[in-house]
């Protein structure tokens, strides 16, 4: 009996170790192929480098630069990508572009339509990258297509949004009204900053963190002609809306009249008190320093930093601190002048 189970058991063990070889050959034999065909890669890479960096200065383009094995595919598409990193120029991009649209098109339609996920988001991630407008009804499909993941919806919507895309408004405030404020930002900061009027016509059918984001986008543009839109929006708006508002007023930094925004000194609300002096701050308004001097006393420390660091952008900011450090009988204006005063002297 004890004989019979230690023969069962080296008859498993040998098994076993048949089966732990071949992986080991298959592995090996599964390197060794795409060692190979990653230097067959290689190679094609420093054939084609030639000609394709010929097109895109020159715009002459040649036969070598078809790929017509998968291969070849794969070496134009990765030279492709190198150059979209490292040049600028709207025309070099352009030829980027159409000799992606030429060779790669069907290729990225192929994987697009792809049950492997990877593949289906490198084609999103190089028709992006390329501008590949001549897909936008395949990126739209992939967007509806009900099996998409959650990462290919939002590449999809990045791409529409980069394309220019008549309907991303209604996209976004219909049908994917659902997403977080930094989903919208990503897809929002892609966008022409005319089509922003779209957003900002319908800003009160928007789901709240789709508005959220409209107004930080606008905060980081910095565009002048939708000051009037944020003034509205700080005035009539509520909570987090109205302080987002004054973030991007603030940041903006130009109001037809200040004087409304001087009361927020005051404010019980500190966030509001704090993009008020940031706002002085931006703007400059002489009428202002008196409000940002009493702002170094304020009990919030955010406050108070940044009515220091407001008064430090007058041309006078540092003699003002210095008689503030020098005067005051509050200890907080004291600290925060002296803590400005040596930022400055950096």
């Amino acid at each position: 009996m004890v004989h019979k189970e230690i023969y069962l058991l080296m008859k498993a063990s040998l098994i076993i170790l048949v089966l732990l070889f071949i992986l080991l050959f298959y592995l090996v034999i599964r390197k060794a192929i795409e060692n190979n065909r990653r230097n067959g890669i290689e190679v094609l890479k420093e054939e084609m480098n030639q000609w394709l960096y010929q097109y895109l200065v020159e715009g002459n383009l040649v036969r070598a630069l078809k790929p017509d094995t998968f291969v070849k595919k794969v070496a134009l598409e990765e030279l492709l990508v190198r150059y979209t990193e490292i040049l600028e120029g709207d025309v070099e991009k352009s030829r980027i572009s159409i000799l992606a649209d030429q060779h790669l098109m069907e290729y990225y339609q192929r994987n697009l339509k792809s049950l492997i996920w990877s593949q289906r988001m490198n084609a999103l991630f190089h028709i992006e990258g390329f501008e590949l407008k001549s897909l936008i009804n395949e990126v739209i499909e992939r967007l509806e297509n009900a099996r998409s993941s959650q990462e290919e919806v939002l590449l999809s919507l990045r791409i529409l949004a980069s394309f220019g895309y008549q309907n991303i408004f209604q996209l976004l405030q219909l049908k994917w009204d659902k997403l977080t404020e930094f989903d919208y930002r990503s897809i929002l900061y892609r966008l022409n900053i005319d089509f922003l009027g779209q957003f900002i016509s319908g800003f009160r059918q928007c789901p709240e963190q789709l508005k959220y984001a409209i107004l930080e986008v606008i905060s980081t543009k910095k565009e002048p002609r939708y000051s009037l839109f944020l003034e509205t929006t700080f005035t009539k708006g509520e909570g987090e809306i109205r302080i987002r508002a004054l973030k991007a007023i603030a940041s903006m930094g130009f109001v037809l009249n200040i004087d409304p925004y001087l009361t927020l000194s005051n404010s019980n609300v500190w966030q509001e008190r704090m993009m008020a002096a940031k706002l002085f701050g931006n703007s400059q308004e002489n009428e202002t320093i008196p409000y940002l001097t009493r702002m170094l006393s304020d009990r919030n420390w955010w406050v108070r930093f940044q009515a220091g660091q407001a008064i430090m952008m007058f041309p006078n900011g540092h003699e003002i601190l210095h008689e503030i450090h020098d005067v005051s009988e509050d200890s907080f204006a004291r600290d925060m002048a002296r803590e400005w005063m040596n930022k400055g002297a950096i």
